[in-house]
């Protein structure tokens, strides 16, 4: 049999798969959010995850490339897989707005942010702050969403 971590982007769409779940299904689930709501939540945070996510997988390049694993980066090279990552900012933007403005703008700082990161992924990739400001994030993320909340 194959094993699992040669199947490309596997390791990529699985990360984001559970980030999803534990951070925007089982909450929503939890308090009942409208279903149009419901849906966009689930795809900003994918969008958001997934910027991470390959922030990560152009972290472990190296590794991954030894190691024959099939990530954005080394499939298609760092610098592509950085602006694809990218890409996926402007459209966790796009969504956070529509599903309201208090909750879309708080949502959005964290999207910026997480762009941010990547711009900066290649001075960052070396440094041991790098785990800390793209997981940092996602508690930056549960801080603003909880403020706008709260508000």
């Amino acid at each position: 049999g194959r094993a699992l971590r040669s199947i490309p982007f596997l390791k990529t769409i699985l990360i984001v798969y559970v980030w999803v779940v534990v951070g925007t299904v089982l909450p929503s689930r939890l308090y009942h959010i409208q279903p149009l709501n419901y849906s966009l939540i689930v795809w900003e945070h994918a969008f958001f995850i997934a910027m991470l996510a390959i922030a990560f997988d152009m972290r472990d390049y190296e590794q991954d490339l030894k190691e024959r694993i099939g990530t954005l980066p080394t499939i298609l090279g760092e610098e592509r897989a950085k602006y694809a990552a990218i890409v996926l900012g402007p459209l966790a933007v796009i969504t956070a707005i529509n599903i309201s403005l208090e909750y879309g703008v708080s949502l959005a700082v964290a999207d910026f942010s997480a762009m941010m990161v990547l711009f900066r992924s290649p001075s960052l990739k070396t440094s041991k702050l790098f785990a800390y400001f793209t997981d940092g994030l996602i508690l930056v993320r549960l801080f603003l969403v909880w403020w706008a909340v709260n508000s």
